[in-house]
Formats: structure tokens, sequence, C-alpha cells
């Protein structure tokens, strides 16, 4: 995994290409993919702030208190499968949710869901032997 760039060092490459370094010059000297080195000059030409903004694009849909209330739920009832959980947590909310917005809420919380392994069917003959 490659390491993420600090607000300095985005100001460093974005400084140095402008001086006429190559991009592939840049990622080998801050030890980053090519690509990240592309993105991030396009977003200095387009005059977009060099610091990534964390899910600027997609606000929450629940608020703490709502995560608790699911923690509850999933320790309350935890044979439950997360569409089960969301159906009994959706009356509890004002903007319902997906499947996968209560399995990554109950991960954040730090409850980890199991999956059930897939067991073969029984043949007639491995019925015979038992």
């Amino acid at each position: 995994m490659m390491p993420r760039l600090s607000a300095t060092e985005r100001i460093q490459i974005t400084t140095l290409h402008d001086e006429g370094w190559t991009n592939a010059a840049l990622a080998q000297r801050f030890n980053v993919q090519r690509r990240t080195i592309i993105v991030l000059i396009a977003k200095h030409t387009a005059n977009e702030p060099l610091i990534d903004c964390p899910h600027a694009c997609c606000p929450r849909k629940t608020t703490e208190r709502d995560d608790c209330i699911l923690g509850r739920l999933a320790l309350r009832s935890p044979t439950k499968v997360s569409r089960g959980l969301l159906q009994e947590w959706n009356t509890h909310l004002v903007n319902p949710v997906s499947a996968c917005t209560v399995r990554c809420r109950l991960a954040s919380i730090g409850i980890v869901c199991q999956i059930a392994k897939k067991k073969p069917i029984l043949s007639a003959r491995h019925r015979q032997q038992c």
C-alpha cells in the first residue's frame, strides 16, 4: 500500500510540476503511483483544494444516536442478518437506508458479521450411510 501524501508534500508536488518536473519523476521521488500525481495536478489546475475532504459528496443518513440504536438491536438479537436488522432499524429512522449501510455502521461500531459456511446437500447415498 502506498503512503498517503501530506499537505506539504502535495504543495511540493504542485510546485515541482510547475517548475517542469515530469509526472513519472514526481511519482518516483514521493514513492506514489503516477496516477496519484496526475489526479493531484488535475485538482491544482482546476483550482480545487488539494486536501481530500472525506465523504464530501454524500452526507451521512444516520446520526450517532441512530448508530447506538442499531448497536443495541444487533446485540439484542445476534442471530439476525443485516436485512432483518434493516427492517427493524428503518422504523426508527427518518430516511430509510440500505443493508450495506447497516453492515458499514455495525463495522464502525465494532460489531463484525459472520457468514455461515455453505454446506453441501446430502445425496441419497450419504443418507444411507448414516
